[in-house]
């Protein structure tokens, strides 16, 4: 299925539909309706026969009407209830056209097509817009929906940019935009009659003026660059002596920086905004290497250091918004010391670096550590303000930044001083000292300033005021905060504002106080401030809570609902304005304190949903899926776009919006939607905290919750000795002993719930995760018992479409371990077609890339080391997991086996990030065995013809059952572990 020519023939009937050419509009979409079919694309299908409905009923074409409808209810009939936003969007249509008077159904056609309808809205756990989707979108998309689709490069539309139209605030920059766009009509016409150098050199140049001022050229040039590189004119280019290609990648970082701060901000772009900020630091580390590696040839210029220095603040900021806090503490560290000596050109770069410093240390609750470097950081950028408390003296440093045309300093300055206010909160003299002359210094200074910049200063001194206690700065920051349209600002400001009303011995006081938080929890949900919303939802939820009024247990139930909801998005735990630091210190959300209280109201399922979004929100970061097939149609059309309309001269051809509707919110490729379990499978998830563990059972029916009171350091004693037992010499009487009391404990429960469950899924909590479940005794072994796996990260588990056919097998690593594993041997079984072992200089990145684009199995020898990376040899440099995890993305690896041993939180560090780039599960050796070659091979054979994750548990579960038969000890036969990605 071609999809650059179905998105051709989809902006064809668009724009049919925009002239008014209904009838013409109709046979296109009769000509795609065959195409859906043929290819069995029943949600493509449902679409266009909803279309071709929506253009029958507006033709008043009878007969039509009744067929199409017929169609459609086969279509939708083949998809589960509410599978995406697409189906359910076409359920909630027919139910707006009986709604609108529509009459003309057949009776019993319209009852039918009305009840299939109603089966996938009320599936739903959405609300159903009340904009119809799918009805007639316009032929130009939104500029941000594609922004998901790629994350090697901006994907964004050179038709509209509203989403950064924000950035253009100045004439000055408008007449920047023009003369870049005018540069690059000129360019299209001088690269017709000059070389492919000459033409890229020019084309870079024009991307460096276009990045601040115009982002759609950018994303033009963005690719026309791609376009050459992929023919290797870059490599050519590489002893530029204008150093063209780390002015083309910085140029690349700040445009990515510039799309992922236009998105963090927004609800429902935040998986764009996590590849954007991915990006950044992938095309920082590209320059950085180029640098260093010039350096070596003694090629040195004197912007080199700060050029380091703006590299490094925007990798900080990326890793910031991505919770990689131990990775910005890494990048940030080499440039403090300069910055306190101020031995930066530019005093703003010292000061940047000082304050980043300072909201690290404030994250990491080091409140000496916090002040000293925001007090550097005011020091810096306005010296001597430490002793300039009067107007007066404040007034002089204020007209000293006028005659020296620094006037940036000034708002890096108040955001120095509030960010020292809120570090020495618990010296109440010194923190108000600290505000009062940010206060003074902003209202003097913001005659001065633009708005954009005046106003989210004084906002940041007025919220850090709030967190002190200043209710009436409160009420200042929420009007700030509506000026400015910060959503996420004005619900903390509204926070501190209902924060004293709660504290009030009088119930009406309390009740308005729970109102105002109603208010705030109602702002911060249009926003992605992950941190805040969870705040305002823990918040509201433990207000209602000591309100004894009718309904109030409702609104808990609301509340602890959309609490769950924030933890289950891509939210960020801050925005660019970093507003997590304005947030009342202490935990959000008790649920171990909940928890008695739910379960006894019969609101498992609720309690379920807290615990499992809290733990999969601290693994979110490390789970980005990539939709292969749409990145590169998407990709496919931007080049064809760039040859269209800069090299050819021809009119651009439009996308149509509702082939990229579902990258716009991210819900198609968001690894966290909802999964159907079907009637055998079931998934065991823990929830350990410190007084007692809960443990949810989840199948096609519903949850079940039981509560044990054996917590943290109890387990980690059970564990500890079922391992020894394990893992130690062959002692079955003691170890049946010990798993027969886990099972008891942890199983036994739900064994009445489990006599018709074949695939049981597992995900462990806390010293859960290294106890081999499979060893647990009640009858059986429950490796006998159940086809098991350990859900590790969050993701749809989906299965290879495709014949398998006879696979390719690939070991990575030390050659003579693969002689003594004997995996060469496979290719007789004639299971595999080949065996490929690759080492040494082999494991390189676009090598390594080519090794494993047609494998099925992949075998990873070495040991995890820090990194996380894989040890191959001693000879051989450690291998990134991230690294290889990429190149099993590109490809098509089904599963992959790490030969370890894999232990501790490294390890379950480094099956997360390869579980990420496989389309089915990881197996990992835990534990090292002397006899485990035979079970090695006897693995690899039965995964060979696997089709899905199911069925590679299943081979694991077909292998043990033949090692406990043969009579091996569980040594053996538990060593190795299946990680697949958690059905939700």
């Amino acid at each position: 299925m071609d999809l650059i020519s179905l998105e051709r023939e989809k902006a064809r009937a668009y724009d049919c539909v925009a002239r008014g050419h209904l009838r013409d509009a109709s046979g296109i979409f009769e000509t795609l309706e065959v195409t859906f079919a043929r290819f069995g694309h029943f949600e493509g299908l449902a679409a266009v026969r909803y279309n071709r409905l929506l253009l029958a009923v507006e033709t008043d074409e009878r007969a039509v009407i009744g067929r199409v409808a017929l169609s459609l209810v086969s279509a939708l009939d083949a998809l589960e209830p509410a599978s995406s936003p697409t189906v359910i969007t076409i359920a909630s249509g027919v139910h707006r056209l009986r709604a609108s008077g529509v009459a003309l159904f057949a009776p019993s056609l319209a009852a039918t097509l009305t009840d299939c309808a109603a089966r996938h809205a009320s599936a739903s756990s959405e609300p159903i817009s009340a904009t119809p989707r799918g009805a007639f979108p316009e032929a130009t998309p939104n500029a941000i929906a594609l922004l998901g689709a790629d994350e090697a490069a901006c994907i964004l539309t050179t038709l509209s940019v509203p989403i950064l139209s924000g950035s253009i605030d100045s004439p000055a920059a408008a007449l920047a935009a023009r003369e870049v766009r005018a540069q690059l009509q000129d360019w299209r016409v001088a690269a017709e009659r000059g070389d492919s150098s000459w033409a890229y050199t020019s084309l870079v140049r024009i991307f460096e003026a276009a990045v601040p001022v115009a982002p759609d050229v950018a994303a033009t040039c963005h690719f026309g660059l791609m376009d050459y590189e992929r023919a290797g004119l870059s490599d050519r280019l590489d002893y530029n002596p204008d150093l063209i290609i780390e002015r083309r990648w910085r140029a690349s970082v700040e445009l990515h920086g510039a799309l992922a701060r236009a998105c963090v901000s927004r609800t429902g772009f935040e998986r764009a905004a996590r590849i954007q900020f991915a990006a950044v630091i992938e095309a920082a580390a590209r320059v950085t290497e180029r640098m260093k590696a010039r350096r070596l040839r003694n090629v040195n210029i004197a912007e080199d250091a700060e050029i380091e220095v703006q590299l490094a603040l925007w990798k900080c900021e990326a890793h910031q918004h991505l919770g990689e806090h131990t990775a910005l503490a890494a990048t940030l560290e080499p440039f403090i010391s300069r910055a306190q000596r101020n031995a930066f050109t530019h005093g703003t770069v010292s000061v940047r670096v000082l304050l980043a410093a300072g909201q690290l240390a404030e994250r990491a609750r080091e409140g000496q550590r916090a002040a000293a470097h925001y007090r550097e950081a005011a020091e810096v950028a306005m010296p001597g303000i430490g002793r300039a408390h009067r107007p007066l003296d404040l007034a002089a440093q204020i007209g000293d930044a006028l005659a020296d045309h620094d006037i940036e300093r000034l708002p890096l300055a108040v955001l120095a001083l509030a960010g020292l206010a809120r570090a020495l909160l618990p010296d109440g003299p010194a923190s108000r000292l600290a505000l009062s002359t940010a206060h003074t210094l902003v209202s003097l200074c913001r005659v001065y300033l633009p708005p954009n910049v005046a106003l989210p200063a004084a906002l940041v001194v007025e919220l850090s005021a709030a967190k002190g206690g200043d209710i009436l700065a409160a009420d200042r920051a929420a009007e700030l905060a509506r000026i400015l349209n910060a959503k996420a600002a004005l619900s903390i400001a509204l926070l501190y504002r209902a924060t004293p009303g709660l504290q009030s011995p009088v119930l009406q006081t309390r009740r308005a106080a729970c109102a105002l938080l109603v208010e705030a929890s109602a702002e911060a949900a249009t926003t992605a401030a992950g941190a805040v919303r969870r705040a305002l939802e823990a918040r509201t939820a433990e207000a209602y809570r000591t309100v004894e009024d009718e309904g109030s247990s409702g609104r808990v139930d609301v509340h602890l609902r959309r609490y769950a909801e924030a933890n289950a998005t891509y939210a960020f735990a801050e925005l660019a304005m970093d507003l997590d630091v304005f947030l009342p210190d202490g935990p959000t959300l008790a649920i171990d304190h909940l928890a008695p209280e739910l379960i006894s109201s019969g609101k498992g399922a609720l309690l379920r949903d807290l615990c499992a979004t809290e733990r999969r929100r601290a693994s979110a970061s490390a789970v980005l899926v990539r939709d292969t097939a749409l990145c590169t149609a998407a990709s496919a059309y931007f080049f064809e776009d760039f040859d269209r309309v800069h090299r050819l001269g021809e009119p651009r051809l439009a996308p149509s919006a509702d082939s990229v509707e579902r990258l716009s919110t991210g819900r198609e490729l968001d690894e966290t939607r909802r999964t159907m379990l079907t009637a055998d499978e079931a998934v065991l998830e823990f929830r350990v905290m410190p007084r007692g563990t809960l443990i949810f059972l989840r199948r096609a029916a519903g949850v079940t919750c039981v509560a044990i009171d054996d917590g943290t350091v109890a387990l980690q004693g059970r564990v500890a000795e079922l391992l020894r037992l394990v893992r130690g010499p062959d002692a079955r009487p003691e170890l049946f002993a010990v798993a027969q009391t886990l099972y008891q404990l942890l199983i036994r429960p739900f064994a009445p719930l489990l006599t018709d469950v074949k695939c049981l899924s597992v995900v462990p909590d806390g010293p859960l995760w290294a106890l081999p479940f499979g060893v647990l005794l009640g009858e059986n072994f429950l490796a006998e018992r159940f086809s098991l796996s350990i859900a590790r990260i969050p993701a749809v588990m989906s299965s290879v479409t495709s014949d398998p056919g006879r696979a390719l097998a690939v070991v990575i690593g030390d050659a003579a371990t693969d002689r003594d594993l004997r995996l060469g041997t496979l290719e007789g079984d004639d299971l595999y077609e080949r065996v490929v072992v690759r080492s040494g200089e082999e494991l390189g990145v676009e090598s390594l890339h080519e090794a494993v684009s047609d494998a099925r199995f992949l075998h990873v020898v070495g040991a995890v080391t820090a990194g996380p990376c894989v040890s191959l040899s001693d000879d051989d440099a450690a291998l990134p997991v991230a690294t290889l995890a990429e190149a099993c993305r590109r490809g098509a690896v089904a599963t992959a086996l790490l030969h370890g041993p894999v232990e501790g939180p490294l390890g379950r560090e480094a099956v997360s990030l390869l579980l990420g780039g496989v389309r089915h599960g990881v197996f990992a050796r835990h534990w090292q065995v002397d006899e485990d070659g035979e079970f090695l091979l006897e693995l690899a054979r039965a995964c060979a013809e696997a089709r899905g994750p199911h069925d590679f548990a299943a081979a694991l579960a077909a292998t043990r059952c033949a090692a406990i038969k043969a009579g091996r000890p569980a040594k053996i036969w538990m060593a190795y572990e299946l990680y697949v990605k958690e059905a939700v």
